[in-house]
Protein backbone atom coordinates (compact mmCIF):
# COMPACT_ATOMS: atom_id res chain seq x y z
CA UNK A 1 0.00 0.00 0.00
CA UNK A 2 0.97 3.64 -0.45
CA UNK A 3 3.12 2.89 -3.53
CA UNK A 4 5.52 0.47 -1.82
CA UNK A 5 4.61 -2.55 -3.97
CA UNK A 6 7.53 -2.02 -6.39
CA UNK A 7 10.06 -1.76 -3.55
CA UNK A 8 8.71 -4.94 -1.90
CA UNK A 9 8.86 -6.89 -5.18
CA UNK A 10 12.43 -5.68 -5.81
CA UNK A 11 13.50 -6.88 -2.36
CA UNK A 12 11.97 -10.34 -2.95
CA UNK A 13 13.58 -10.52 -6.38
CA UNK A 14 17.08 -9.71 -5.08
CA UNK A 15 16.80 -12.17 -2.17
CA UNK A 16 16.09 -14.98 -4.64
CA UNK A 17 18.61 -13.75 -7.20
CA UNK A 18 21.53 -13.52 -4.74
CA UNK A 19 21.15 -17.17 -3.70
CA UNK A 20 21.09 -18.37 -7.31
CA UNK A 21 24.05 -16.16 -8.25
CA UNK A 22 26.19 -17.54 -5.42
CA UNK A 23 25.46 -21.13 -6.47
CA UNK A 24 26.21 -20.45 -10.15
CA UNK A 25 29.16 -18.12 -9.37
CA UNK A 26 27.99 -15.38 -11.73
CA UNK A 27 28.03 -11.60 -11.66
CA UNK A 28 25.07 -9.40 -12.55
CA UNK A 29 25.55 -5.79 -13.63
CA UNK A 30 22.49 -3.59 -13.27
CA UNK A 31 22.36 -0.16 -14.87
CA UNK A 32 19.90 2.22 -13.25
CA UNK A 33 18.64 5.65 -14.12
CA UNK A 34 18.81 8.19 -11.32
CA UNK A 35 16.09 10.66 -10.46
CA UNK A 36 16.33 13.95 -8.60
CA UNK A 37 15.25 13.93 -4.97
CA UNK A 38 12.75 16.57 -4.01
CA UNK A 39 14.13 19.00 -1.43
CA UNK A 40 17.16 17.17 0.00
CA UNK A 41 18.83 19.19 2.75
CA UNK A 42 21.94 16.97 2.90
CA UNK A 43 23.41 13.87 1.26
CA UNK A 44 22.99 12.70 -2.31
CA UNK A 45 20.62 14.78 -4.45
CA UNK A 46 19.67 11.81 -6.67
CA UNK A 47 17.98 8.47 -6.06
CA UNK A 48 16.99 5.34 -7.97
CA UNK A 49 13.41 4.19 -8.28
CA UNK A 50 12.37 0.87 -6.73
CA UNK A 51 13.31 1.34 -3.09
CA UNK A 52 16.55 0.54 -1.30
CA UNK A 53 16.82 -3.16 -2.21
CA UNK A 54 19.32 -2.51 -4.99
CA UNK A 55 21.60 -0.54 -2.64
CA UNK A 56 21.31 -3.19 0.07
CA UNK A 57 22.12 -6.23 -2.09
CA UNK A 58 24.76 -4.61 -4.32
CA UNK A 59 28.42 -5.41 -3.72
CA UNK A 60 29.52 -2.28 -5.57
CA UNK A 61 27.67 0.92 -6.44
CA UNK A 62 29.23 3.19 -9.07
CA UNK A 63 27.91 6.51 -10.30
CA UNK A 64 28.99 7.45 -13.81
CA UNK A 65 28.96 11.01 -15.14
CA UNK A 66 29.32 12.09 -18.77
CA UNK A 67 31.99 14.83 -18.87
CA UNK A 68 32.11 15.43 -22.62
CA UNK A 69 32.85 13.85 -25.97
CA UNK A 70 36.07 12.43 -27.39
CA UNK A 71 36.35 13.90 -30.88
CA UNK A 72 38.53 13.16 -33.87
CA UNK A 73 39.10 15.22 -37.01
CA UNK A 74 39.79 13.39 -40.28
CA UNK A 75 40.25 15.41 -43.49
CA UNK A 76 38.59 18.47 -41.96
CA UNK A 77 35.54 16.56 -40.70
CA UNK A 78 35.13 16.49 -36.91
CA UNK A 79 33.14 13.65 -35.34
CA UNK A 80 32.61 12.31 -31.82
CA UNK A 81 34.39 8.97 -31.35
CA UNK A 82 33.68 8.39 -27.66
CA UNK A 83 32.80 9.91 -24.31
CA UNK A 84 34.79 11.09 -21.27
CA UNK A 85 33.44 9.46 -18.10
CA UNK A 86 33.98 10.07 -14.38
CA UNK A 87 33.20 7.06 -12.16
CA UNK A 88 32.65 7.49 -8.44
CA UNK A 89 32.39 4.47 -6.15
CA UNK A 90 29.84 4.97 -3.34
CA UNK A 91 29.75 1.42 -2.00
CA UNK A 92 32.35 -1.31 -2.29
CA UNK A 93 32.36 -4.62 -0.43
CA UNK A 94 35.23 -5.91 -2.60
CA UNK A 95 37.85 -3.17 -2.11
CA UNK A 96 38.11 0.25 -0.47
CA UNK A 97 35.12 2.53 -1.16
CA UNK A 98 34.90 6.21 -2.16
CA UNK A 99 37.44 6.04 -4.97
CA UNK A 100 37.07 8.09 -8.14
CA UNK A 101 38.53 7.75 -11.63
CA UNK A 102 38.17 9.13 -15.13
CA UNK A 103 38.36 7.20 -18.39
CA UNK A 104 37.21 7.29 -22.00
CA UNK A 105 34.74 4.92 -23.61
CA UNK A 106 35.41 4.73 -27.34
CA UNK A 107 32.53 3.79 -29.65
CA UNK A 108 32.93 0.32 -31.23
CA UNK A 109 35.86 -0.41 -28.86
CA UNK A 110 35.01 0.07 -25.18
CA UNK A 111 37.06 1.47 -22.32
CA UNK A 112 40.39 2.92 -23.45
CA UNK A 113 42.62 1.30 -20.81
CA UNK A 114 45.86 2.65 -22.25
CA UNK A 115 44.82 6.32 -22.19
CA UNK A 116 43.26 6.04 -18.73
CA UNK A 117 46.36 4.35 -17.29
CA UNK A 118 48.77 6.83 -18.85
CA UNK A 119 46.69 9.83 -17.71
CA UNK A 120 46.60 8.47 -14.16
CA UNK A 121 50.37 7.94 -14.17
CA UNK A 122 50.78 11.53 -15.42
CA UNK A 123 48.52 12.88 -12.64
CA UNK A 124 50.56 11.17 -9.92
CA UNK A 125 53.84 12.12 -11.65
CA UNK A 126 54.94 8.51 -12.22
CA UNK A 127 55.46 8.42 -16.01
CA UNK A 128 59.14 7.62 -15.51
CA UNK A 129 58.04 4.14 -14.36
CA UNK A 130 56.97 3.32 -17.93
CA UNK A 131 60.06 4.99 -19.42
CA UNK A 132 58.39 8.09 -20.83
CA UNK A 133 60.77 11.02 -21.37
CA UNK A 134 58.17 13.75 -22.04
CA UNK A 135 56.07 13.84 -18.88
CA UNK A 136 53.43 16.24 -20.19
CA UNK A 137 49.92 15.79 -21.57
CA UNK A 138 51.34 16.12 -25.10
CA UNK A 139 53.94 13.46 -24.33
CA UNK A 140 51.22 11.08 -23.09
CA UNK A 141 49.08 11.76 -26.18
CA UNK A 142 52.05 11.10 -28.49
CA UNK A 143 52.87 7.88 -26.63
CA UNK A 144 49.26 6.64 -26.85
CA UNK A 145 49.08 7.45 -30.58
CA UNK A 146 52.37 5.64 -31.24
CA UNK A 147 51.26 2.63 -29.19
CA UNK A 148 47.92 2.48 -31.02
CA UNK A 149 49.83 2.08 -34.30
CA UNK A 150 51.56 -1.10 -33.08
CA UNK A 151 50.47 -4.54 -34.26
CA UNK A 152 47.86 -6.27 -32.09
CA UNK A 153 50.47 -8.58 -30.54
CA UNK A 154 52.89 -5.74 -29.68
CA UNK A 155 50.03 -3.53 -28.45
CA UNK A 156 48.88 -6.31 -26.11
CA UNK A 157 52.43 -6.73 -24.72
CA UNK A 158 52.73 -2.97 -24.11
CA UNK A 159 49.31 -2.84 -22.44
CA UNK A 160 50.22 -5.74 -20.13
CA UNK A 161 53.49 -4.00 -19.21
CA UNK A 162 51.77 -0.69 -18.44
CA UNK A 163 48.96 -2.38 -16.50
CA UNK A 164 51.56 -4.14 -14.32
CA UNK A 165 53.19 -0.77 -13.54
CA UNK A 166 49.80 0.82 -12.79
CA UNK A 167 48.73 -2.03 -10.48
CA UNK A 168 52.01 -1.97 -8.56
CA UNK A 169 51.85 1.82 -8.12
CA UNK A 170 48.12 1.74 -7.22
CA UNK A 171 48.65 -0.88 -4.50
CA UNK A 172 51.67 0.95 -3.09
CA UNK A 173 49.59 4.15 -2.81
CA UNK A 174 46.54 2.37 -1.35
CA UNK A 175 48.73 0.61 1.23
CA UNK A 176 49.86 3.97 2.63
CA UNK A 177 46.24 4.83 3.49
CA UNK A 178 45.63 1.65 5.49
CA UNK A 179 46.11 1.67 9.27
CA UNK A 180 49.48 0.32 10.39
CA UNK A 181 48.25 -1.37 13.55
CA UNK A 182 45.57 -3.98 14.05
CA UNK A 183 42.65 -3.63 16.41
CA UNK A 184 42.53 -7.33 17.24
CA UNK A 185 45.61 -9.46 17.75
CA UNK A 186 45.61 -13.04 16.55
Amino acid sequence: SYGTEKARKMSQFFRRLVRKMEKAQITVIIVSQVRSKIGPSFGRTTTRSGGRALDFYASQVLYLAHLGNVTKTVKGVKRPTGVHIRAKCDKNKVALPYRECMFDILFAYGIDDLSASMEWLREIKALKLVGLKKRTKKGVTAFVKATNKLSDKDYEKELVRINAVVQKKWYSIEKTFLPTRRKYRS
